[in-house]
């Protein structure tokens, strides 16, 4: 993740810690297996400590 637009801030570079708020908008880069891991992430499905 690049970025994160919650509202109208910016969050950049944000770490392992950021915790992510409902109505965020994700910036990022990468590939479709990333993007997967992303949306898994995004939806709680799993955790940063299973990858």
């Amino acid at each position: 993740i690049i970025a994160i637009r919650r509202g109208e801030s910016w969050i950049y570079g944000p770490d392992r810690n950021t915790v992510l708020v409902e109505g965020d908008t994700l910036i990022a880069k990468g590939n479709e297996a990333g993007a997967e891991l992303l949306r898994k992430l995004a939806k709680n499905e799993m955790s940063l400590d299973e990858l």
